[in-house]
């Protein structure tokens, strides 16, 4: 079942997708990309945040941890997870207008935007480790 299909702050197009032994699929776009599987454990190592809270959000539930990650409120995550509405701190987190993360929302449906928010725990977790790289060396 397909999760996302949207563009993350990297600016690389990324799909992923549910699979049923408790793992993602990660396909970013582009020639020099392969399709990535990832468990929950390992999304939760990568990202700092713990594996119930994972679980807890591809069922649908955003964690206080998830938030605090993000950095976006908590209710701002509910509404545009369980509403699609798009609060200034969501958009800014997206890297778009409150608009068009709107329509992003409706466009990919609450399973989408689970990947979304997915996708963004690993890119902030990402850019973190870029910047501990970047200051160690």
């Amino acid at each position: 079942m397909p999760l996302a299909i949207g563009e993350m702050p990297s600016k690389r197009l990324i799909a992923a997708s549910w699979q049923q032994d408790a793992t993602i699929r990660f396909r970013p776009t582009g020639l020099d990309h392969q399709a990535k599987t990832m468990s929950l454990m390992e999304i939760s190592q990568l990202t700092g945040v713990p594996i119930t809270d994972i679980e807890s959000l591809t069922q649908g539930t955003v964690t206080a941890s998830v938030a605090e990650r993000l950095g976006v409120p908590l209710l701002s995550l509910e509404d545009f997870l369980l509403r699609g509405f798009a609060s200034d701190s969501v958009a800014h987190r997206l890297g778009v207008s409150m608009s068009a993360a709107e329509e992003l929302a409706r466009t990919v449906g609450r399973d989408g935007t689970i990947g979304i928010l997915i996708g963004l725990l690993l890119s902030s977790a990402d850019a973190a480790s870029r910047h501990a790289n970047l200051g160690s060396g």
